[in-house]
C-alpha cells in the first residue's frame, strides 16, 4: 500500500517541479517585456518632447519674424 502513495508523491513533486520552473519561465517573460514597454515607452516620450521643442522653437520663429516685419512696416508709414 505504501508504494502507490510514494509513486503518487514523486508525480506529485515533479508536476510541483514543472509548474514552478513554468512559473519562473514566465516571471521572466514578464520582466522581460516590461523593461522592453517601458524603453519604448521613454522613446515615445523623448520624440514628443523633441517634437514640442522644436514646434515652440518655430512659434518663437516665427513671432520674431512677424515683430520684425511689423516694426519695418510702422517704420515705412510712419
Amino acid at each position: 500500500m505504501s508504494e502507490p502513495l510514494r509513486e503518487h508523491d514523486l508525480h506529485t513533486e515533479s508536476r510541483l517541479a514543472r509548474i514552478e520552473a513554468k512559473l519562473d519561465a514566465l516571471s521572466d517573460r514578464i520582466d522581460e517585456a516590461l523593461v522592453t514597454q517601458i524603453k519604448d515607452h521613454g522613446k515615445r516620450i523623448a520624440a514628443l518632447e523633441r517634437r514640442n521643442m522644436w514646434s515652440a522653437g518655430w512659434a518663437a520663429g516665427a513671432a520674431c519674424a512677424a515683430s520684425a516685419l511689423t516694426a519695418v512696416a510702422v517704420r515705412f508709414w510712419e
